[in-house]
């Protein structure tokens, strides 16, 4: 049967099943740091830490157990899972996302760098993403690839214990430097996201 199983314990006494998943989101979160630091060379701060969370328990329910047929997720709610919605990008990725369409809908202009904080996996395919330039949250739907230039990578390393908000309707105010940093026009290399890397997956 589908659902969700209830144990009561006393004030104190441990669940052995959840110490367990709580062990394998843990070491599943530090995994994932670790990857982001050897491929894309920055350390994520530790304000990305609930998303990373949040992001793994939504992995791990998409996995499959050993001798299992069916995910957690498949298991629960009796859906199949779309893999190439879901998993089309990693959690720390960087790449350059569109601004809403109230400012302008030319990816070509509007682009701006990104890292991907937490894959929403609600049947939308929205990413919350830190925007570098602005140091604002936000949720974009639309992403490319291209070459990480080294600012990005610098930026990505210093953002210390800064407070993160989310971007307003107004539009979040832009990083200190030249403006040809931020234009996607002056980008090469640029990649669709639906155009999946073979050594991602």
């Amino acid at each position: 049967a589908r659902g969700i199983r209830l144990s009561l314990k006393a004030a104190g006494q441990k669940v052995g099943l959840a110490e367990v998943s709580i062990r394998l989101i843990r070491e599943k979160a530090r995994a994932t740091k670790a990857g982001v630091r050897a491929i894309y060379g920055y350390m994520p701060a530790n304000q990305f830490n609930i998303d990373l969370c949040l992001d793994t328990i939504a992995v791990l329910n998409r996995t499959k157990r050993d001798g299992q047929p069916n995910t957690p997720y498949e298991k629960f709610t009796g859906e199949r899972i779309d893999y190439m919605r879901d998993f089309r990008c990693r959690w720390g990725e960087l790449v350059v996302v569109k601004k809403p369409k109230g400012i302008s809908s030319d990816l070509q202009v509007t682009g701006e760098w990104a890292m991907i904080v937490r894959r929403q996996m609600d049947h939308s395919g929205v990413l919350k993403v830190y925007l570098i330039g602005s140091r604002k949250f936000a949720y974009r739907l639309k992403f490319k690839r291209a070459k990480v230039p080294e600012w990005v990578v610098t930026a990505m390393n210093s953002i210390g214990d800064k407070t993160i908000g989310f971007e307003d309707d107004s539009g979040a105010e832009t990083l200190e430097g030249p403006t040809d940093q931020l234009e996607v026009g002056r980008l090469e290399g640029l990649i669709e996201d639906d155009e999946i890397d073979q050594e991602e997956h």
